[in-house]
């Protein structure tokens, strides 16, 4: 297995099947980490006075809802194109959530 494009259907689909599993199959999950989230942003921004928090948050919920949607997606052919976009998601909400820290 030298990358994802020479993943057979069936392993990219349980690759696929492991981001959704982990990123968007429980609407609880998702709805607590987003309000979570958007609860902490809107607190940083009174405290802060500093428009980026709510920017932060936000765009954490966008970047979610949109991930989730993406991997809750018809999966009868899954592509290397969807793997890779699965990845990139991931690690782009991943990213954003972590620049708060920073």
């Amino acid at each position: 297995m030298g990358g994802l494009g020479r993943l057979t259907q069936e392993e990219r689909k349980v690759q696929f099947d492991a981001f959704r599993e982990g990123d968007a199959a429980d609407n609880k999950d998702v709805v607590a980490r987003v309000a979570v989230v958007l609860i902490c942003g809107v607190v940083l921004w009174f405290v802060t006075d500093q428009t980026v928090m709510l920017i932060w948050g936000f765009g954490y919920l966008l970047l979610t809802i949109a991930l989730a949607l993406f991997l809750r997606r018809n999966t009868d052919t899954i592509t290397a194109w969807h793997l890779n976009a699965a990845v990139i998601g991931s690690i782009t909400v991943a990213t954003w959530y972590c620049a708060m820290v920073v």
